[in-house]
């Protein structure tokens, strides 16, 4: 038991790494008549149904007294609305290279954690990470740098501080719950504004859409099951680890989806964020 007690927050990573990639290889196919922006909005409303009988357990009154719990809440919102928006533009401009910098994001609070928290970088961590982020670059073989890109793990390192921030004021169930509840007002808000479009409205009649219930099943779990790691270790540490989604996505493509295209630099980009996991966790 203390084994477990001591490396439950690498469990659960480990087990939200599978559950993100296997959500994300159920909504492969998704309807192509769906924007990104609606589609995002549609399922995170699911998301948002799947995890409020837990978030009635876990909601405290004093949570929305807190003005730290509010500004993260909405900041990752905010984070989550732009990363959505750059990794569209630049999926458009350079697949390989935008996919290349999302697995960038942990660098991010590896450079910013010792300005603000009492998190520890040891040498396992730093290498860790590094050799992860290498390994997401094999992964999708890089192809050029590009700013939406770089925007991309930029705003994605800044989305994991300021969740870490989040759940440490409150914990790793009431925090994401309220945040996508924040994150479905942003992205109507946006589309309303670029678009004159309320994308809400149709969102909330497309809920008998089947066909996303179980990912967003699925996204829940790992939702709750992240958010409940990052309560519980550094984000230096939970951030580089939860790139083990690539193993199990590239897996899952493979015998659920037959994606067999690219299977030698993912097999090396896989045992690189193998090594690189295994040098944070020593960390």
């Amino acid at each position: 038991m203390d084994f477990i007690d001591k490396n439950m927050w690498a469990i659960l990573v480990i087990a939200a790494s599978f559950f993100n990639a296997l959500w994300t290889s159920l909504t492969t196919n998704k309807d192509e008549s769906m924007s990104a922006v609606d589609f995002t909005v549609l399922f995170r409303l699911y998301t948002v149904l799947m995890i409020m009988p837990f978030a009635i357990f876990y909601i405290k009154i004093e949570h929305f007294y807190n003005l730290t719990f509010w500004i993260t809440t909405i900041g990752y919102a905010v984070a989550e609305g732009l990363r959505t928006i750059f990794i569209v533009k630049g999926a458009k401009e350079d697949y390989y290279a935008t996919y290349a910098f999302v697995n960038m994001s942990p660098i991010v609070p590896l450079l910013v954690a010792p300005l603000f928290s009492a998190e520890k970088l040891t040498f396992y961590i730093i290498a860790g990470t590094v050799v992860t982020m290498f390994g997401g670059f094999m992964f999708y073989k890089m192809g050029k740098v590009t700013m939406s890109g770089i925007y991309v793990a930029v705003i994605g390192g800044i989305g994991i501080i300021v969740s870490k921030i989040g759940v440490d004021v409150s914990n790793g169930v009431s925090f994401p719950f309220v945040s996508f509840i924040a994150s479905v007002i942003v992205f109507t808000m946006v589309k309303w504004l670029l678009r004159g479009e309320n994308i809400l409205d149709k969102s909330v009649k497309n809920l008998k859409n089947k066909k996303i219930m179980l990912p967003a099943f699925f996204s829940a779990i790992a939702t709750i099951t992240y958010f409940t790691s990052l309560n519980l270790a550094p984000m230096t540490k939970v951030a580089p680890l939860m790139r083990m989604n690539l193993i199990f996505g590239f897996l899952l493509s493979y015998f659920m989806l037959k994606e067999i295209g690219g299977w030698r630099n993912k097999i090396i980009g896989g045992g690189l964020v193998m090594l690189g996991g295994l040098l944070v966790y020593a960390g």
